[in-house]
């Protein structure tokens, strides 16, 4: 694995260094910090939308029994899009419906999720994506025991 310029690994295409490892120990410092804090979730949202070169980011919490998705915090949204997305497009949001399909403890890109094809044409992503200029999405499905404190560790496929 390459070595940024501190010397510590971190994740590569092609052998080049895609974010340096010092940034990642830093990122799940914050991520651990967060858990502590809740007010740091932005933060982090932030850090992560710049490591990645994203313009806009959110973390939720989904209860997979109700299929209620709380927001923890975002980063680059307008607030009047999350007032539109609230009051209509949470109900045809195709992607939040697909990853209470995906298997917990996983991390995911949008193809896995949806058709892209068949998403690009929705209203979901026509009328209220595009605009706002999104058009890739990852994520992930921490989940956890009712009762328990430890959240499962991601596995990428």
């Amino acid at each position: 694995m390459p070595r940024d310029d501190r010397g510590i690994a971190g994740p590569s295409i092609r052998g080049e260094t895609v974010v340096p490892g010092a940034d990642i120990l830093e990122l799940i410092a914050a991520i651990h910090q967060a858990v502590l804090e809740p007010k740091e979730w932005s933060s982090v949202i932030v850090r992560i939308a710049e490591l990645v070169g994203a313009c806009c980011g959110s973390f939720h919490f989904l209860d997979r029994a109700t299929g209620r998705l709380d927001a923890l915090g975002s980063h680059g949204f307008d607030p009047a899009a999350c007032r539109e997305y609230q009051e209509h497009y949470c109900r045809v949001d195709r992607l939040t419906e697909a990853v209470l399909r995906f298997p917990p403890g996983l991390c995911f890109v949008g193809q896995q999720l949806v058709d892209l094809e068949d998403f690009w044409g929705s209203e979901f992503y026509t009328d209220f994506l595009s605009p706002l200029g999104m058009c890739h999405f990852v994520g992930g499905a921490p989940w956890r025991s009712r009762g328990s404190r430890r959240w499962s560790a991601f596995t990428v496929r």
